[in-house]
């Protein structure tokens, strides 16, 4: 097999599982946040949490992206000196653009918890302001160590810190702490992370020696990713819970609007974060030397995609209900709906279309300012539909809404990958797939009415009907299998 694909591969599981692990420990905290704090407290706790996403984008300038694209480039062509000299230039107005972000909130703390409609929670946002600065550096320093492929670091620390998140919150729940010292708990943790990622080896970029030379074009393309991530930001969960505070005025509405975007988003980072990153990376270094391997590799990520999420989904989408109560908790049951419709957008964008894979390639290619004109669009379109029907027609409409804009926004960018670097797409593996994903389906509900009516056992069913179905379809081909094979090598 190719020795890029090994190395992207390589690269994803390592960033797989450590994505994986953060996202997964993140996620079961929130569910125990949840499950003890009750509807209106989680709320508040979702919403605050979705500003500090908010000002996490707004002070990272794009640089994340900009690492993972000109680290790997830079160090091939210039060397390490030039790469510290990027790295720690980058890292600087990180710093300032944080501290100026960080004392805004703390001046106009009582102001901005009175527009969201949290009020009297002015001194949560003091220690809310202090985690949204160091939480940023730990995206920086990860980001940076996954620009190298450095995978298996991250992974080790995202144990280390979430486990002990995990596990301490659990301690303050059990013991009757409030909120204030969960966020004090998320605040302290991040600044172990990044004494971790110092002791790991980042100390030698920060005080490294250092060539000077020009970053101009790292600098533009930073910007203009930053550009698309408050857009793409425009179109994601954490605006909207920030809009749907200001105009719903229900703060359980906002809980049952997260709980289905979240389940909605962890289908995809359970089995694709890898690439976050990695794709990027890989990406830009086969678009300065053979464009038919960047296609080659970015229909291969499509056709992952599909061979995974799609029947993932799709039981999802058909056992929500059972999902639903097991995980939250009948006091989640309006979640269920939601959940439903958000996952038929997703099941699209990410399984026909390939989602994030195209936005990867497009930014590799120098052509990110596209991404930034479909991202504007799409954006504004669903924030002025919001504030014009949610209103009325309340929650449903606003998750329907983000869902058609997100199916918009990928659908453009797939069309403009595919005119970029060219087309190949395997429908006939896709038609197998969705066949043999509804024949489980067909044969899983009627084993539950007519033989044995019991979740896990029709689950299983329907596992074993789909990798029945794919060995005798011969779904999983040739370099599917090599892909597995590496994975599954890299494991051992």
């Amino acid at each position: 097999m190719a020795d890029y694909k090994i190395r992207t591969f390589k690269g994803f599981f390592w960033n797989h599982i450590s994505k994986l692990a953060e996202y997964g420990l993140t996620y079961i905290f929130g569910i125990l946040l949840a499950r003890n704090l009750g509807a209106i407290q989680y709320s508040i706790y979702v919403t605050l949490m979705s500003l500090a996403s908010f000002s996490i984008i707004l002070g990272g300038l794009g640089l994340d992206e900009t690492l993972n694209k000109y680290v790997p480039r830079i160090t091939i062509e210039k060397g390490n000196s030039i790469t510290n000299y990027l790295v720690k230039k980058l890292l600087r107005y990180r710093v300032l653009a944080l501290f100026i972000i960080t004392v805004i909130i703390f001046i106009f703390r009582n102001e901005i918890a009175n527009l969201i409609g949290i009020k009297n929670f002015g001194l949560y946002l003091i220690v809310l302001s202090f985690y949204i600065f160091l939480q940023s550096l730990v995206n920086y320093f990860s980001n940076f160590f996954i620009a190298q492929l450095k995978t298996r670091i991250v992974l080790v620390i995202n144990l280390i810190t979430k486990f002990l998140t995990l596990g301490i919150g659990i301690y303050l729940l059990a013991t009757g702490h409030d909120l204030y010292s969960i966020i004090l708990l998320l605040a302290i943790i991040s600044a172990l992370t990044i004494l971790l990622y110092l002791g790991s080896g980042g100390y030698k970029f920060i005080f490294a020696k250092i060539a000077k030379v020009e970053i101009k074009e790292p600098i533009s393309f930073g910007i203009t990713t930053w550009g698309n991530m408050l857009l793409t930001f425009m179109l994601g969960k954490n605006s909207n819970i920030i809009i749907l505070s200001l105009i719903i005025g229900n703060l359980k509405q906002i809980g049952f609007y997260e709980i289905a975007f979240s389940f909605t988003q962890l289908i995809e980072y359970v089995f694709a974060v890898g690439f976050t990153g990695v794709a990027l990376s890989s990406f830009s270094s086969l678009a300065v030397t053979d464009n038919e391997k960047l296609k080659d590799l970015r229909t291969l990520l499509i056709k992952y995609f599909q061979f995974i999420i799609f029947p993932v989904s799709m039981y999802v989408l058909f056992n929500a209900e059972f999902i639903i109560k097991l995980i939250y908790s009948d006091q989640y049951i309006p979640s269920i709906f939601l959940l439903r419709i958000f996952l038929v957008f997703n099941i699209i964008s990410v399984s026909f279309l390939g989602s994030g894979s195209n936005t990867a390639v497009l930014f590799a290619i120098g052509k990110e300012k596209m991404v930034l004109v479909v991202r504007l669009i799409t954006g504004l379109l669903n924030i002025i539909l919001i504030l014009l029907i949610v209103p009325t027609y309340g929650i449903i409409a606003a998750i329907s809404i983000t869902g058609a804009c997100l199916l918009i926004s990928v659908t453009f960018e797939f069309l403009l990958a595919g005119k970029f670097i060219g087309w190949k797409y395997d429908y006939l593996y896709l038609m197998k797939i969705v066949f043999v994903c509804f024949f489980a389906l067909g044969i899983s509900v009627l084993f539950a009415k007519y033989v044995f009516q019991n979740h896990f056992i029709n689950m299983a069913v329907y596992s074993f009907i789909i990798l029945l179905g794919y060995h005798l379809l011969k779904i999983v081909d040739l370099r599917l299998k090599k892909i597995l094979l590496q994975i599954h090598m890299v494991m051992q």
